[in-house]
């Protein structure tokens, strides 16, 4: 049960990062850019390690979408 989680994470996230990434270009906006401003401005707290950096690659979703946040 949880590779298939896994698994419909992976498509959903893909999913995800190809529809942003093709919004920010119609906006003329770096997506990772954009992306780091969206968590600064809308996401309260830390983000909580450890990350499936793994499964976020597989996704397109690169650790520099994330690195720069506050970690706990």
């Amino acid at each position: 049960i949880l590779k298939l989680i896994l698994d419909e994470e992976i498509s959903h996230v893909a999913k995800g990062c190809r529809w942003f990434e093709w919004s920010c270009s119609r906006y003329d906006r770096k997506p990772v850019k954009y992306w780091q401003n969206l968590v600064d401005t809308y996401f309260t707290g830390a983000l909580k390690p450890p990350f499936n950096e793994a499964a976020r690659k597989q996704a397109g979703m690169g650790s520099e979408y994330y690195r720069h946040v506050n970690l706990c």
